[in-house]
């Protein structure tokens, strides 16, 4: 038996099982990117949307809510690519800094108009071979709107705790996005250049000189 049937079986059994067992892993890690969101999308509502707080505050909860659940480096990086590769470690710091600061006083903003929206989860995908996990939510809001459709890419950092990557808000990626929107001034001006431009936005935005658009449900039928 040892070169007949049987001796080939059990070397196969054992290939299945390899194959196999990565299955609850997947699942499990769906799951835990499903809490994930849900569970960013409660302190969000409950700390930021419904809180009765000044725009300091609000803007400091903003902070701390996406210090602690978005990769801000890893999508800096994404952002400005190749230049921001480039350039040096000092740069590069700096450029992050006031990328969070934009995305804190942009997300401040929105929060202030909050009108009782709320983030269903639905369901999330197996993580793909970069290891993110897309994670579907509604947007839904209490007038009767259309729903939002919201997708949250996530993966576990270096530390194996999960972050968010980017949202997709129907079907635009925001990462990708803003990644398009800076690239010309990247070209021109470098990341120093864009750093300027965005410390310029900030203090638009909170001076009120600049307004922040609300997200908005895709109208395609």
């Amino acid at each position: 038996m040892r070169n007949g049937w049987g001796g080939k079986f059990f070397p196969a059994l054992l290939l299945l099982g390899g194959l196999l067992a990565p299955l609850p892993v997947l699942a499990d890690a769906a799951s835990e990117a499903k809490a994930f969101v849900a569970k960013v999308a409660d302190r969000a509502v409950n700390q930021i949307g419904r809180a009765q707080v000044n725009e300091e505050e609000r803007a400091e909860r903003v902070r701390s809510l996406m210090s602690d659940n978005f990769d801000i480096p890893a999508v800096a990086r994404f952002v400005t690519g190749r230049v921001g590769k480039l350039a040096d470690e000092v740069q590069q710091k700096e450029f992050q800094q006031v990328f969070l600061d934009y995305q804190v006083h942009t997300w401040a903003k929105r929060f202030k108009d909050y009108g009782g929206q709320t983030l269903e989860v639905d369901g999330a995908l197996p993580p793909d071979e970069a290891g993110v996990i897309s994670v579907d939510s509604r947007l839904l809001d209490p007038a009767g709107k259309p729903p939002i459709l919201v997708t949250w890419r996530v993966r576990p950092g270096d530390d194996k705790i999960l972050k968010t990557v980017d949202i997709v808000v129907e079907g635009v990626s925001m990462a990708l996005t803003m990644q398009s929107d800076y690239r010309s001034i990247l070209q021109r001006q470098g990341l120093s250049g864009l750093t300027k431009a965005l410390k310029e936005k900030v203090e638009a935005i909170r001076s009120g000189k600049m307004e922040v658009p609300p997200l908005k449900a895709s109208t395609a039928k």
